[in-house]
């Protein structure tokens, strides 16, 4: 029977699947049953790899680094010991407990028996132990979860709307392009669940349902609908609205792509073929590498890396590809790492894990000779520039990659307001979203705004920006990137406004398709098609000199009258400062003369003879 439940869904897409339901003991059992050795070898090498990671994670960012390592020496010899193993086997085999469960029983056993031999070698860092014993296992429980949710979803063969207990970053690591959404009961941190949903292009429900797992499912978060059996009608109606939101593999796009380039936003590598696929998008922008990471820190490995950009690169053909640095922060939280922030600090902090990263990166893009662009975000000061473009110049070189092209993102106040402070980049990426919450206190970067929202909140800044970058003497390609580009009306503003590089979500690109072949069928495919056919280039060269003087002109006039208008500013705080200040002031003197009266009438009636 065909059921709707209510629930708040996240992103603005729409999953169809058959409902996958994930029953943790139901997977281990079965597991168990048919390569039983095979299972408990790949839970014990994921301790290993976790130790290795989680060792090099805190020698870097601990002060007592030789000290962490010993701690962390200790407990892995402790994990890695067949005395060990054989408890957790045992607490396995009882058939009442997940393997998260056994697991984490058995350290507690283990470490909590009389061993007076370990406390003496430990010594006075007892409380670092236990830390340390603590965040190690949560990881490994966790990642013992995620292992038999990986095992579960490799068996599905259709598309399949999953529903798990609790929502969890590590769900999506490494999801298959047949996972079309997912509903979760409950989860700790909603702003979360609306992150990854978003950066992932996956549907994502809070609600609880009671249904059969044979059951398909529609996951409507346009019209916040969760349908559940739906009927044949629903289905036909649902497979109309995906149409007119993205493409299938096979389809061609109705634009020629000549003038404006489309670029597809990527946080794995799902979508990798269809993105690929014929002139739908110039390549990949941003690559949002910290998305992999804080799902699983085991990618943060040479070897992951390197194999995984090798596996992408290979698909990338003739295609740009604009890799992000780990852009880390808050809302994308890495558990392991500490609440780090992207910056010159926490790179040279991180610096053996992530110049592995970026030299893995290098040398996948010269075994394939891709077209490699490497993103620094969050820079907000000019003198940081350096300090990234030299270390990433230098890993390159390294790795035989001498033309690695370097840009930075707008996406501060500072940043948007300082633009011509910084030095020429070979790129620029314009990124709305952050600029959205740094410069705004009404919206964010998941408010649906109007064009005329858009154009009081953006307008005057990112014109001056575009006139910037694409001036005679600077001729800088700079892409605008931003979840409000999936509005059409904004689009169009921008492309007929003269911006012609974005970066998009990949199941939004049809919204943007009308407008774009609307575009070229009324401007010509082509840039400079007029250019094409002057007789004189120094006519050419001419105007362009002419145009670019009239733009220092006015930028000088602009600067001018922007200077003056700070300048009365300045001195109209500072009255009222000068006036706050007299006012405090004479306050203080009133209040004292105040209490000197009071004084003396105390004192006078405390000694009544004295004068």
């Amino acid at each position: 029977m065909r059921k709707e439940i209510e629930g708040k869904i996240y992103f603005n897409a729409i999953g169809f699947g058959k409902i996958a339901k994930f029953d943790f003991m139901e997977v281990q059992k079965s597991l168990l049953q048919d390569q039983a050795e095979a299972f408990y070898d790949d839970l014990e090498q994921k301790i290993i790899d976790l130790s290795v990671i989680f060792r090099d994670i805190k020698h870097s960012l601990t002060d007592v680094s030789e000290n962490a390592t010993r701690i962390m020496n200790i407990i892995f010899n402790h994990l890695d010991s067949g005395m060990f193993y054989d408890c957790f086997r045992t607490h396995v085999q009882g058939g009442n407990l997940t393997v998260s469960e056994a697991y984490s029983k058995a350290v507690h056993e283990h470490f909590n028996k009389d061993n007076t031999a370990l406390y003496r070698e430990i010594g006075k860092d007892v409380l670092l132990f236990r830390e340390y014993l603590y965040d190690l296992v949560s990881r490994i429980t966790l990642h013992y979860e995620m292992y038999v949710f990986k095992r579960f979803t490799e068996r599905l063969l259709t598309d399949y709307i999953v529903v798990v207990d609790e929502f969890k970053i590590e769900y999506l690591d490494e999801m298959s392009e047949r996972m079309k959404g997912m509903i979760c009961k409950k989860a700790k941190n909603l702003n979360l669940v609306r992150e990854y949903s978003n950066s992932f292009e996956i549907p994502i429900v809070i609600a609880r349902i009671d249904t059969q797992a044979s059951y398909n499912a529609i996951v409507d978060a346009i019209n916040q609908r969760l349908i559940i059996n739906p009927e044949p009608e629903d289905i036909i109606e649902y497979r109309e609205i995906l149409k007119e939101q993205t493409f299938l593999e096979g389809e061609k796009p109705r634009y020629h792509s000549e003038r404006v380039k489309l670029y597809a936003q990527m946080v794995d590598d799902r979508y990798i073929n269809r993105i690929v696929f014929d002139r739908w998008f110039q390549g990949v922008c941003p690559f949002k590498s910290e998305y992999m990471i804080s799902t699983n820190e085991l990618h943060l490995t040479y070897d992951y890396q390197y194999n995984f950009f090798c596996k992408t690169f290979k698909e990338m053909k003739n295609k740009e590809f604009f890799y992000r640095i780990p852009d880390f922060r808050h809302e994308r939280p890495t558990v392991f790492l500490g609440d780090v922030y992207t910056d010159v600090e926490t790179y040279e902090l991180l610096a053996p894990i992530l110049d592995d990263i970026l030299l893995a990166v290098a040398r996948a893009a010269k075994k394939y000779d891709v077209d490699i662009h490497v993103i620094v975000p969050m820079i907000r000061m000019p003198e940081e520039v350096k300090f990234w473009r030299d270390t990433i110049k230098v890993i390159f070189d390294t790795a035989g990659v001498f033309d690695v092209k370097i840009g930075i993102v707008i996406e501060t106040e500072s940043a948007l307001e300082y633009f011509e402070d910084y030095p020429k980049m070979d790129f620029i990426i314009i990124g709305l979203n952050d600029l959205a919450e740094e410069i705004s206190d009404e919206y964010d970067r998941y408010s649906p705004l109007s064009k005329e929202e858009f154009i009081e909140l953006f307008w005057p800044d990112i014109r001056e920006l575009h006139q910037h970058l694409r001036s005679f003497t600077m001729q800088v390609k700079h892409i605008v990137s931003g979840n409000c580009l999936t509005n059409p009306w904004i689009f169009k503003k921008l492309i007929n406004s003269g911006f012609t590089h974005f970066a998009v979500p990949v199941n939004q690109i049809r919204k943007l398709e009308k407008m774009l072949e609307q575009y070229e069928n009324t401007r010509g495919f082509y840039i400079g098609y007029a250019e094409l056919h002057k007789k004189n280039e120094d006519v050419i060269k001419a105007n362009q000199l002419e145009r670019e003087r009239r733009r220092i002109l006015k930028s000088k006039a602009q600067a001018l009258e922007k200077y003056k208008k700070a300048r009365e500013k300045r001195q109209q705080i500072r009255d009222e400062h000068k006036e706050k200040r007299e006012i405090a002031i004479q306050k203080m003197l009133d209040d004292r003369d105040s209490r000197e009266k009071t004084e003396k009438v105390e004192k006078k009636k405390k000694n009544p003879d004295q004068k």
